[in-house]
């Protein structure tokens, strides 16, 4: 039985996505844009959008349930004027107000992050009612890290949740590895 060329084409080009994409690494699309991560030992990876349920998101949880991150592609969302180190710290304020009014900062207290080619900057908030609990309970995160960064020409909003440094490693990790292509046409994990 012969198939018609365009799905012979389709199955091609869908391979080619699948096989630039290593094994140790992830991968989503956002219009049209490829976006790949790695995928750390420990953590399983799941494509459920962002927490509105809107937009592809990096999500990845721990096993042992101690830490989530998520990080959603801001890919067509923001103006280019929020790209500049202003406009980022302006976002993640906005982004960070809920968390500040119940924690023990009580207040955004931005931190700047930079590594090659990306930088942004990002805050860190604690639950106040879970700070002196000698064993977090399963669910519930003691700190919540909120980061806006421009990667590759590009913005990320990160949250990470988190109950030891380990969490806020990991995630840093994450976002040192994302890599953006032109093209794409497939969501993936």
């Amino acid at each position: 039985m012969k198939f018609p060329s365009i799905v012979l084409s389709f199955f091609a080009s869908a391979a080619f996505v699948f096989a630039e994409v290593p094994a140790n690494r992830g991968h989503i699309v956002v219009d049209q844009t490829t976006i790949t991560f790695e995928k750390l030992k420990g953590y399983s990876v799941s494509n459920p959008g962002d927490q509105s349920g809107k937009a592809p998101a990096i999500f990845l949880s721990e096993a042992d349930g101690a830490s989530t991150i998520n990080i959603t592609p801001l890919i067509g969302k923001v103006k280019e004027a929020s790209k500049t180190p202003e406009g980022i710290k302006a976002l993640l304020t906005r982004f960070s107000d809920q968390y500040a009014k119940g924690s023990v900062e009580g207040r955004v207290l931005l931190k700047e992050a930079s590594w090659g080619k990306s930088s942004g900057a990002y805050a860190s908030f604690t639950d106040p009612k879970l700070k002196e609990e000698e064993k977090i309970p399963e669910g519930k995160f003691l700190k919540v890290t909120i980061g806006v960064f421009k990667i590759d020409g590009e913005l990320f909003l990160a949250r990470i949740f988190h109950n030891q440094k380990v969490g806020l490693e990991n995630a840093v990790r994450v976002l040192k590895s994302v890599r953006i292509e032109a093209g794409g046409d497939d969501d993936g994990e």
